[in-house]
């Protein structure tokens, strides 16, 4: 939970949250982090680097010796959850999300409750809802929990973004885009409340919402809705670049971006359209070079502008980083420098595959078969 200049913009979420929980910086509650880790993220991470004494179902199993100050102070606040105060349990739980422990969330906090006038206990059933969805995609509890915050939070900014996660998981996980758009209505209604919050925080709900718009009218197919959504979420982004002020909004803002290039490559990508800004993947490199993710979707807009060798430096970036992610990078990257009839390279990227994802079948098959050329 160290921070490190080579770890992905989403990575380092962890070290300013553990800083919070430790004294060493302010604590922020609420704070406006978006990204967080997919169940089991962590576990991949530590297999893939040969270090399976640092494995733990839930983080009070490792030992002291590994774990280090601020896994302790996780660790510690885990076991006594009931004796933490509210604002700590918020972060508790964001720091928990960004590891994936998303099973050790559901059993701290096995049923959720809020109620009116009590905006910290709304913003943890916010995080742990958060939580909830990834734990299960079908689950409709997350969404009983972020229409109730949409309907009653007390901070207008939680009542925004809860509508916001709500048409984003009925659009990805229940395919209902009708019903999402209304959502997204609904946060354009709650916008005009944040009028008195600061501005950079108005930019940054205003490009959440036009990049979750951009995705439902994908979905839909209306991919000129799409761009143009994509646009308004890159406009603002640029106005909170502007307005970022200190490390913890510099820090929003470039998640943010990457969020938004990331989007913009995946739109082109299924829509073989062109509708990026010029220079999109070195945009994405200057700010995020290390994230699997953001490596991967420059790889596969790359390809689909059959700019092979690009591609595959790009998904050779992403294998880099790891995660079953990267293991699926590493396949792609063979599968370029197959086009680009360099069979050594390809069978190297091969069983960069397999070292890290050992059940990849598809790799496995190159090899045994000899179609690397």
């Amino acid at each position: 939970m160290s921070d490190s200049a080579e770890a992905p913009v989403r990575a380092r979420h962890a070290s300013l949250l553990a800083a919070m929980l430790s004294g060493s910086m302010e604590s922020k509650v609420p704070n406006w982090f978006s990204i967080i880790s997919p169940a089991g993220t962590r576990e991949q991470l530590v297999r893939q680097s040969r270090s399976d004494d640092h494995l733990c179902p839930i983080p009070t199993s490792l030992s002291p010796a590994l774990g280090g100050s601020h896994w302790q102070l996780l660790a510690v606040g885990a076991r006594n959850w009931s004796q933490q105060d509210p604002n700590r349990q918020v972060l508790l739980v964001q720091l928990l999300t960004q590891l994936g422990f998303h099973d050790t969330v559901a059993t701290l906090v096995p049923r959720v409750t809020v109620r009116a006038g009590d905006p910290i206990g709304q913003q943890l059933a916010f995080e742990i809802a958060r939580s909830g969805r990834l734990l299960d995609r079908k689950s409709k509890a997350p969404l009983r929990v972020f229409e109730w915050l949409t309907e009653h939070a007390d901070h207008p900014a939680l009542r925004v973004s809860s509508a916001i996660q709500l048409a984003s998981a009925l659009t990805r996980a229940h395919h209902d885009h009708n019903t999402a758009l209304t959502w997204i209505r609904r946060a354009d209604g709650e916008n005009a409340r944040l009028d008195s919050g600061p501005e950079w925080l108005w930019h940054l709900l205003h490009s959440r919402r036009h990049r979750v718009a951009a995705l439902i009218a994908a979905r839909a197919d209306d991919h000129g809705r799409g761009a143009e959504e994509m646009r308004s979420a890159l406009d603002h982004d640029d106005r909170l670049a502007d307005l970022a002020h200190d490390g913890l909004t510099r820090h929003y803002q470039r998640e943010n971006r990457a969020l938004v290039i990331e989007a913009f490559l995946k739109l082109d990508t299924i829509t073989g359209c062109d509708s990026a800004p010029a220079g999109i993947v070195e945009s994405a490199t200057r700010v995020d070079a290390y994230d699997p993710d953001l490596r991967f979707a420059a790889g596969s807009y790359l390809a689909g502008c059959e700019r092979w060798d690009q591609a595959q430096e790009a998904f050779l970036a992403a294998a880099g980083s790891g995660t079953i992610r990267g293991a699926v990078g590493a396949f792609r990257a063979g599968l370029c420098l197959q086009r680009l009839r360099r069979p050594d390279a390809a069978r190297r990227a091969f069983r960069l595959c397999l070292d890290l994802d050992p059940a990849s079948i598809s790799a496995a098959e190159r090899l045994s078969t000899g179609a690397t050329s």
